[in-house]
């Protein structure tokens, strides 16, 4: 299976990668044999199982879509998506030679994956990708692909993951590296007495969190002096107001060579700031990393 970004157009035979149609048909669950009016089928009660898809040459938008069905060769993906209910869809496969029908077209496909299956009488969003069109996509039988995506080495909280919801029929929903208790990692300096934010935490409507922060400073321009904080604090987002707690030490923190520096948590907005202070003369990085349970 591959991740598509569709464009709707024309399609033609051999045409370039990245080329796709989009437009709607209604599933019928009738097996095989002439499709009516706008309308798709296959030839198995399973969808999994389908070999052979039926498509009539009209569809919802009114458009004869012949010329675009002819174009349409083995390698090609056909996607089915049933409006309002993103977990019943189905990928399909093009395996051999169109034919028309006069009025519809077989299409000869084998099954790559699908979530929920598609009702009878519902209307579908009908995506048809040109093979090659996921050419520089991300693959599920395709090794070497994600280690050649540039890499991110600092996760933030707002950072976004692509899943399968196990609980929804496998359906591909995103989350947050919040929402997964992840550590996120920020970094910034502060030179003199100056005061800079570390780590700015999102908070989202009618949440509950509580907050674990370990922040490290060295100086970098004397003796590498290094002191380390430990920190957890409650938070709440009510209605979209932001109360914090207190920022309490989880471990005693360590002061090698200076004892001076500091760090303190403040309300932003709908965020939390994890702010660090530094003394006159030096020259501070500072690194932070929080961890996060989300209620």
């Amino acid at each position: 299976m591959s991740f598509h970004s569709p464009l709707s157009g024309t399609i033609t035979a051999g045409s370039d990668a990245g080329t796709a149609v989009s437009t709607d048909q209604t599933w019928s669950t009738t097996l095989g044999g002439t499709p009516a009016d706008k309308e798709a089928r296959g030839d198995n009660a399973t969808q999994a199982s389908i070999t052979v898809l039926s498509l009539d040459d009209n569809f919802d938008s009114g458009v004869d879509f012949s010329t675009r069905l002819t174009a349409v060769v083995s390698g090609d993906t056909i996607y089915f998506e049933q409006h309002g209910d993103s977990t019943r869809y189905h990928y399909f496969v093009v395996s051999g030679a169109v034919t028309d029908q006069t009025g519809y077209f077989d299409i000869p496909v084998t099954s790559d994956n699908g979530g929920s299956a598609l009702e009878d009488g519902a209307i579908c969003t009908i995506k048809i990708f040109k093979d090659g069109a996921d050419s520089t996509a991300i693959h599920d039988n395709v090794a070497g692909e994600i280690t050649a995506v540039p890499a991110k080495t600092v996760i933030a909280a707002a950072d976004v993951f692509l899943i399968e919801d196990s609980a929804s029929g496998d359906a591909k929903k995103r989350t947050s590296a919040q929402n997964m208790g992840l550590a996120t990692k920020a970094s910034t300096t502060t030179s003199g007495a100056a005061s800079a934010t570390v780590l700015a935490f999102p908070t989202s409507t009618d949440k509950g969190y509580l907050v674990a922060i370990r922040i490290v400073g060295r100086q970098t321009n004397g003796a590498n002096e290094t002191n380390v904080y430990d920190r957890e604090i409650a938070v709440k987002n009510n209605g979209g107001t932001v109360t914090i707690g207190t920022f309490g030490a989880i471990h005693t923190d360590t002061s090698l060579g200076v004892g001076t520096w500091s760090i303190a948590a403040a309300v932003d907005g709908t965020s939390v700031d994890f702010n660090v202070t530094g003394v006159a003369g030096d020259d501070i990085s500072w690194k932070a990393s929080a961890t996060v349970e989300v209620i």
